[in-house]
């Protein structure tokens, strides 16, 4: 039994590593292989056997799950977000449940031949959308910020709504007298406010100020988090069944807005524990389902499918948005991104088996339903979201935007360049005077620390596909490549040499631990400064026939920096790698010719 108890956790967590690698390796949404490798396991083969692994924990560990990855998700949330988007968000969160709650009862009862109470179930649970699927699909795609930031509300704060929902159903089945059902609602949905507000606001105010004064040593700072989410998540839930998710995601919200306490190692501990809950989850309840739920795929289940995808979602995301700030292109995106996650399967599978306890067999048929409605949904969107936001130009599959880290006075001057040639920019630094001087010549930049965990979530960096990291510490430049290599790409992301001629020996570090580096080997922070302090300029130049015939030469006075082609692309100069120069293309460069009369101690580019 220890062993099988062994061999099964091995299984899922090795399934999950691997179907999230696939997912990043071939680009394809992490949830459907998940799903597929869970089926594949428990009905399939036989592997995995979870009810005998876990045995009566597994509900209350999907459910402890589920809020770590909501408090998760509410740690993402920025609600300065709302003051552009907060009208979309309130109707999508309101107007907008309420009306796909009525039409997927309607279709589930018209397509799917169920009797009310099991289809006003089904839409309780339909619903929700989730952060489980909607932020990696997000990551994936980067749209533009509106759509993103909207999304990412709606899939979050709308889990504690289908949960709500699911509990005043289940009340109201369980009811004998339906005259106590417009009271019990009232009564449910204001405890549940009230209680998942009160609640999630006191664990929040006591681990800020725990935080802020420094009671909590470092070593300890992630412990207490978790521990607070599942103390906050159990107590919410003893005085109202459902308020705990509302609960841990009020708490993720309220310290992911707050500025006395840093939570910079919380958030990178809940990174990395959440792709290890989603992967293992959504092996556990894929493997639960059986070959014989596969007989629910016919006609009407087509059917109901299609009514959630092309009617029900677009409708609601109409009526929501309707004489909002959104144009047709936003709209027509968030009306094809509606997939559900882990939430929805959590649901369905606690309160049907409650159900079916309560003498109410016939709500175990739901639960191969959801799931189907979980891997078609997040098949169709995953695949095609991405190719709809590159076709409505929503997103670009090759953004040519740059992310500028240092923000000096010769940054600032590249910087001017790239943005007067239509590349967006965008410079990171922690020195308040550079940021003062970058946005004095009209460029976007931030004071930030560029290796903060939560940087990515806190700035837009939907339209950037590039990094330049030109301070002059090279260990942060390293880092920072390192770091940003994940989102753009190892090949779109560079840093200055540190190797000089007047360097005593000191080499490159491994390239596997840096970006590709810039422009060439000798071309340092401190020799690009020398030069400018000189008097060397950046430069631009339109590439005639003539250039072409004269290629740049090794230790050349004018020194290659950008290469701007004819359909607006950048090239990038780099040691490993330069373009070929082409008449009609735009050449930036750094002229040292009246300021610098010896050789260069630099490379061929």
């Amino acid at each position: 039994m220890e062993t099988e108890i062994l061999t099964g956790f091995a299984l899922i967590f090795f399934a999950g590593l691997i179907g999230q690698w696939m997912a990043w390796r071939f680009q394809l949404p992490s949830i459907l292989l998940l799903l597929i490798f869970g089926f594949i396991l428990g009905p399939v083969t036989g592997l995995l056997d979870v009810n005998r692994i876990f045995g009566s924990i597994l509900v209350p560990l999907v459910s402890i799950s589920v809020a770590i990855i909501l408090f998760e998700g509410g740690l993402n949330l920025n609600r300065q977000d709302l003051k552009s988007i907060g009208k979309e968000v309130r109707n999508l969160l309101s107007v907008g449940v309420l009306f796909s709650l009525i039409l997927i009862s309607l279709s589930a009862h018209y397509f799917l031949n169920l009797d009310w109470p099991l289809s006003i179930f089904l839409s309780s649970i339909l619903v929700v959308t989730g952060p489980t699927v909607i932020i990696p699909l997000l990551s994936q795609i980067r749209p533009k910020s509106k759509v993103s930031s909207i999304l990412r509300w709606e899939g979050i704060v709308i889990d504690p709504i289908g949960v709500m929902l699911a509990v005043l159903v289940f009340e109201v089945i369980l009811l004998e007298d339906p005259f106590q059902v417009p009271a019990l609602t009232l009564i449910a949905i204001l405890k549940t406010a009230i209680i998942g507000a009160g609640i999630g606001y006191f664990f929040s105010w006591v681990l800020k100020h725990l935080l802020k004064n420094h009671l909590i040593p470092d070593s300890l700072q992630n412990a207490f988090a978790l521990t607070f989410v599942v103390v906050a998540f159990v107590v919410s839930n003893l005085f109202q069944e459902g308020s705990g998710l509302l609960t841990v995601t009020i708490m993720g919200i309220l310290l992911a807005n707050q500025k006395l306490a840093n939570i910079e190692k919380i958030i990178e501990f809940k990174e990395n524990l959440q792709v290890l809950i989603i992967s293992s989850l959504f092996i556990i309840l894929a493997s639960k389902l059986k070959l014989s739920d596969l007989t629910i795929i016919d006609k009407n289940s087509s059917y109901f499918l299609a009514s959630l995808i092309f009617v029900i979602r677009p409708l609601s995301v109409f009526i929501s948005t309707w004489k909002g700030s959104l144009n047709w292109k936003e709209k027509l995106f968030l009306m094809w991104m509606a997939p559900r996650g882990i939430v929805a399967a959590m649901i369905v599978s606690v309160f049907a088996v409650e159900l079916a306890n309560f003498g109410y067999p016939e709500f175990q048929q739901l639960i191969p339903i959801v799931f189907l409605v979980i891997l078609v949904t997040v098949a169709v969107y995953g695949l095609t979201s991405g190719p709809l936001a590159y076709l409505l130009k929503l997103a670009d599959p090759n953004p040519q935007g740059i992310l500028i880290v240092g923000a000096h006075d010769w940054a600032i001057q590249i910087a001017k360049f790239l943005k007067n040639s239509d590349f967006k920019i965008k410079m990171v630094d922690t020195n308040a005077q550079h940021i003062f001087n970058a946005k004095n010549a009209e460029i976007d930049a931030v004071q930030a620390n560029i290796l903060a965990e939560s940087i990515v979530e806190e700035f837009n960096f939907n339209d950037i596909g590039k990094l330049l990291a030109i301070t002059s510490n090279g260990e942060v430049n390293a880092m920072s490549a390192l770091r940003f290599s994940s989102l753009f790409g190892r090949a779109h992301v560079y840093q200055l040499s540190t190797e000089h001629k007047y360097s005593q020996g000191k080499k490159e570090m491994a390239g596997h631990l840096r970006g590709r580096i810039l422009f060439s080997s000798g071309m340092t922070y401190e020799f690009i400064a020398e030069q400018i302090s000189k008097g060397a300029q950046i430069k631009m130049k339109k590439m005639s026939s003539e250039d072409q015939k004269n290629p740049w030469k090794p230790q050349s006075l004018e020194i290659p920096l950008f290469l701007i082609d004819s359909s607006r692309g950048l090239q990038i100069f780099a040691m490993d790698n330069a373009p070929t120069l082409k008449s009609g293309q735009t050449l930036i460069y750094l002229d040292c010719t009246q300021t610098y009369q010896e050789k260069l101690p630099i490379s061929a580019s």
